[in-house]
C-alpha cells in the first residue's frame, strides 16, 4: 500500500483543523493510501493542541503533533513540517496549511 505523509504548520486552528484533517483522511483512504498527518503547532494559544489530542485518542487517524519551543511563524514552522516529512519512508508528501482553506477535492487532485 501507498503511504502519504500530510504535513501542516499549525498556529490557532482550533475552530477547523479536526473537520479538516478526518475529511482529508477519508478521502485518502478511499483511494487506498495510508495516510499519516505531521502537525507542527507553532505555539498555538487557543484549543488546538486539545482538540488535535482528543481526535487522536477517540480515532484511528495516525496524527503525530510536535510544538515548537517559541513562536517563529509560519515560514519556519512549514519548513520544519517538510523537513520532517522528508526524513519519513512515505511514498507522497502533501503540505497545506491547517486552516483547511482547500476544499478537499482540490487536495485530491
Amino acid at each position: 500500500m501507498k503511504t502519504i505523509i500530510v504535513v501542516m504548520p499549525a498556529y490557532n486552528e482550533a475552530d477547523g483543523i479536526v473537520d479538516f484533517i478526518a475529511e482529508v483522511h477519508e478521502a485518502f483512504n478511499h483511494l487506498g493510501l495510508s495516510v499519516c498527518f505531521y502537525v507542527q503547532n507553532d505555539v498555538s494559544t487557543d484549543l488546538t493542541l486539545e482538540k488535535l489530542a482528543d481526535l487522536s485518542s477517540r480515532s484511528s487517524i495516525n496524527l503525530i503533533v510536535q510544538t515548537n519551543v517559541e513562536n517563529l511563524g509560519h515560514g519556519p514552522t512549514s519548513h520544519a513540517a517538510l523537513s520532517y516529512a522528508a526524513n519519513s519512508t512515505a511514498d507522497y508528501v502533501l503540505h497545506v496549511d491547517g486552516d483547511g482553506q482547500f476544499s478537499t477535492e482540490d487536495i485530491m487532485r
